[in-house]
């Protein structure tokens, strides 16, 4: 058997998928038990990994049933990611088809809000374009691409996901989330030392959802009066510009 066979065999049998024969009795320790060993301690590094990811939706459940449902996780959901940040992906998938969990309807927002604020505290920096000479380029008439922050991501929840993060920072206040459903928009990013998320009016978030699919500032023109024909559209770009919503364009 080839080193990397007998890897995968030992990591199968670790996550409970197949019988690694390879192993072998110690003078003390039975072959299933040094297993085990392995198994405790990857699957905790993991359970810890998923802790330090998803703090609120740890404090929403109690640490005991967090830890539990990461273990049962880890357990059914064999890790093929090359990072925590894309296994954590997969535990927000996980948690959403989780039986046990479906009473809690707002879990799954809250833990797609802290992956996000993940990814923003591990992407690259904020950097936004120098603008002098943006005016010079809208008078010629040339063509624009638009641009959102590197470490930006938009969020469309059914729960006011952000008002429950905020709820359990320090400072917060609980008594103040109303757990009303209804249609949430969020952006998610870090303009500066730490994450950062800024609720948004439908047609902000539209807009910047079109910036973000589409090439031709032309065509997210027309696509967004499709949706919002009465919005001052020249006002909307130059609030999002002032607001380091857009950081840059590409002439």
């Amino acid at each position: 058997m080839s080193l990397r066979d007998l890897q995968l065999s030992m990591l199968a049998e670790i996550r409970q998928q197949g019988e690694c024969l390879q192993v072998k009795d110690k003078t003390s320790l039975s072959a299933r038990t040094c297993v085990d060993i392995y198994r405790d301690s990857l699957r905790e590094t993991h359970v810890r990994a998923l802790q330090t990811m998803f703090p609120v939706c740890q404090e929403l459940l109690g640490e005991e049933c967090f830890r539990a449902t990461c273990r049962r996780y880890f357990a059914e959901v064999p890790s093929k990611e090359n990072s925590f940040t894309e296994f954590g992906a997969a535990f927000v998938a996980f948690l959403a088809d989780f039986t046990p969990l479906q009473h809690i309807e707002f879990l799954t927002d809250v833990a797609k809000l802290e992956l996000l604020i993940h990814i923003a505290e591990e992407a690259d920096d904020h950097v936004s374009d120098d603008w002098a000479q943006f005016n010079d380029y809208c008078a010629q008439g040339l063509p624009l691409q638009f641009r959102l922050p590197a470490n930006a991501t938009l969020l469309q929840c059914a729960y006011p996901a952000h008002e429950i993060w905020a709820a359990h920072q320090p400072g917060g206040d609980l008594a103040s989330v109303e757990l009303s459903e209804d249609n949430f928009h969020l952006m998610v990013w870090r303009p500066g030392w730490s994450a950062r998320i800024d609720p948004l009016d439908a047609p902000t978030f539209r807009f910047l959802q079109l910036i973000e699919e589409l090439s031709d500032f032309e065509e997210v023109c027309e696509r967004f009066a499709e949706n919002f024909p009465d919005v001052d559209l020249g006002a909307l770009l130059q609030q999002c510009i002032q607001g380091g919503f857009i950081a840059g364009y590409i002439p």
